[in-house]
């Protein structure tokens, strides 16, 4: 069980920006009783604290983070993690062919492991770990310029990685103060309002 705001799950993120606090159950960790216990406790000591000093909370900058338009693909690099060394160079193609300066990273090494066991949570799961490793060994290292630089992820809408990568990459840009450069999810399903891959896959 985990009680808090923010810091350990995607999905928590949405529920604190109405400034709920969320309690996460873990099945696996439940038999021992006393740790829920613990857990509930710090849950109600945290609601009784925030009623008696009425805090509120700050401003989510994220609301207003940079959302990416047809009209940047002439002036961005677009990066994506490497996930399957065969079909992304084929994917990598695809899009350089509708026009857009696309990237996939290299493999995956010991720094980008380091990156993103700095950048995630250890309580998800190793991919994920890769994955934002990835992008902020890229997004970090100098070579792109963050302000012409987009980074693209699948997004599914099924459970763990399948929709949480998303939130994991804008996390890590928060946390290292390049939440201007803009994730876009790729998806068919209309996700996110933002979302722009209907238009990329008819181009």
């Amino acid at each position: 069980m985990r009680t808090g705001c923010c810091n350990h799950r995607p999905s928590a993120r949405d529920s604190c920006k109405h400034w709920k606090l969320y309690t996460l159950l873990k099945i696996d960790e439940i038999n021992n009783l006393g740790a829920v216990r613990i857990r509930l406790r710090s849950l109600i000591a945290v609601m009784n604290e925030r009623e008696d000093t009425q805090l509120l909370p700050l401003p989510d900058k994220m609301q207003d983070r940079l959302v990416f338009e047809k009209s940047m693909k002439n002036d961005y690099t677009v990066l994506s993690p490497q996930m399957s060394p065969i079909h992304f160079e084929l994917f990598e193609e695809a899009f350089k062919l509708q026009g857009y300066n696309f990237k996939v990273l290299p493999d995956v090494n010991r720094q980008a492991i380091d990156l993103g066991l700095k950048y995630v949570n250890n309580d998800a799961c190793y991919p994920s770990i890769l994955v934002v490793g990835q992008v902020m060994q890229a997004l970090l290292s100098g070579e792109y310029d963050t302000h012409k630089t987009a980074v693209i992820m699948s997004q599914t809408g099924g459970g763990c990685r399948a929709t949480n990568y998303i939130a994991f990459i804008r996390k890590a840009l928060k946390d290292a103060g390049i939440d201007h450069v803009p994730v876009i999810s790729l998806n068919a399903g209309g996700l996110e309002k933002t979302q722009v891959s209907i238009w990329i896959l008819s181009l």
